[in-house]
């Protein structure tokens, strides 16, 4: 949900759902944001890891390899498959730890145990949109010029139902 302008300037607290239950949880101050969106980063960082890891190839393969004197490359999109399970188990867990990084007051027991994972995704996006709010502006920016019609766009038909009906007839 959008933050209209007079909860940004009142630092209104960030309302969450979890387990059914709303959260109000501050707004962090500039240095404490910062801090938590460099956890964040880190966090990316250890879930696209795997996705980049090279996929060894079997002992029998490397040593025909070596034989042949020839090495054929790695096909990028092999390696992000390989490493693409390991991201998605690990990921939900890591978010909530983020919640709660974010948010150390929440009562997390309570909330690990009557939580979704959906909740949880909606509360983490709820949070990152407050602690980027460039996103925000970036998303504004490509919605408006996706509705600029270039200048060399012309329709190529004057085609519609209404003279469709007519012409039939």
């Amino acid at each position: 949900m959008e933050r209209t302008e007079e909860q940004i300037l009142t630092r209104a607290p960030i309302a969450i759902v979890l387990g059914g239950t709303e959260y109000k949880i501050p707004v962090l101050t500039i240095a404490k944001a910062i801090d938590w969106r460099q956890k964040l980063i880190r966090t990316a960082e250890d879930i696209t890891r795997p996705l980049m890891r090279p996929i060894k190839e079997p002992l029998w393969k490397r040593a025909w390899n070596l034989l042949c004197f020839w090495r054929p490359r790695q096909n990028p999109i092999d390696a992000i498959f390989a490493g693409l399970g390991t991201a998605f188990i690990a990921f939900p867990e890591k978010v909530v730890r983020l919640i709660f990084e974010y948010a150390p007051e929440l009562p997390q027991k309570k909330i690990m145990e009557t939580a979704t994972e959906e909740e949880m995704f909606v509360a983490f996006s709820t949070i990152v949109s407050v602690v980027n709010p460039l996103q925000r502006q970036i998303s504004l920016m490509n919605s408006v010029m996706a509705g600029i019609p270039s200048p060399s766009a012309k329709p190529t038909s004057s085609f519609s139902p209404s003279t469709a009906s007519s012409q039939a007839g």
